[in-house]
C-alpha cells in the first residue's frame, strides 16, 4: 500500500498523468511576434545629467591603482616623534563601471592588526578629485579632494580632520606619485590650518604583487 502511495506522488510531482498542454494558435495575434515600444526619449534637460555621471579621461588616470600591492612605510604624529613602521597588503579595484576607486587595505601597526577602506574618484561636476577613507586607528572618516598633475602622475589632495588626542582641528596634504607600472609612492604632511607648522607625517612604498 505504502509503494502504491509513493507511486502515486511520483506521478503527481512529475506530471506523467497532467494532460498534454495545448500548442499555441500561431494564427492567433496574441502568439505574433510584436515589435516592442520604441525607447523613451530623454527628458529635456537630462542628457547633461547623464553625461555629468558618466567616467572619463580623469577615471582613466586612476587605472594605475588598481592591482595588489605590496605596502611599506614609516608614519609619525609630530615633528619630533619616531617614525613608526606600518606594512601591509593593499587591494585596489574599480567599481560602478569605472566611476570609483576601491581602496582596501590589511597590515600591521605597532604590531596589532590595522585595516582600512577608502573610495576615491573625480567629481565631472566639482571638477576635482575627492576621497574617502576610514580604517580602525580612526572612529571618523577622513575626507580629502584635490587635482592631478599636467602629465596625470602625481595626485594632490587636502583635507582636514579632528585631532582626537588634542582636540583641535589638522590639515592633511597627500601627494602620491605614479613612478611607474609597478611602484607608487604617497607621501603626507600635516599641520595646523594656516599655522605654517606642516611636517611630512607619513611615507609609504607600494610595490605591485605579480
Amino acid at each position: 500500500m505504502k509503494k502504491l502511495i509513493a507511486a502515486c506522488i511520483i506521478v503527481w510531482l512529475f506530471g506523467a498523468g497532467a494532460p498534454a498542454q495545448e500548442k499555441p494558435d500561431k494564427a492567433n495575434p496574441l502568439f505574433t511576434a510584436q515589435p516592442g515600444p520604441p525607447a523613451p526619449a530623454v527628458p529635456p534637460g537630462w542628457e547633461a545629467l547623464l553625461k555629468a555621471s558618466a567616467p572619463g579621461p580623469y577615471h582613466k588616470l586612476m587605472e594605475p591603482f588598481v592591482g595588489r600591492w605590496k605596502a611599506e612605510g614609516r608614519i609619525r604624529r609630530a615633528a619630533s616623534d619616531e617614525t613608526v613602521l606600518v606594512e601591509g597588503t593593499a587591494s585596489n579595484t574599480f567599481i560602478f563601471g569605472g566611476r570609483y576607486l576601491k581602496m582596501e587595505f590589511t597590515g600591521k601597526f605597532m604590531g596589532q592588526p590595522l585595516t582600512g577602506m577608502g573610495f576615491m574618484g573625480f567629481d565631472n561636476a566639482r571638477r576635482e578629485f575627492t576621497s574617502v577613507r576610514f580604517d580602525t586607528l580612526s572612529s571618523g572618516f577622513l575626507f580629502a579632494a584635490g587635482t592631478v598633475s599636467a602629465d596625470g602622475k602625481t595626485f594632490s589632495l587636502r583635507g582636514t580632520y579632528k585631532d582626537p588626542l588634542t582636540g583641535k582641528m589638522r590639515e592633511l596634504r597627500e601627494e602620491t606619485a605614479i613612478e611607474g607600472p609597478d611602484r607608487i609612492v604617497s607621501r603626507s604632511f600635516e599641520g595646523t590650518p594656516g599655522g605654517g607648522d606642516e611636517f611630512r607625517s607619513m611615507d609609504v612604498v607600494y610595490t605591485r604583487i605579480k
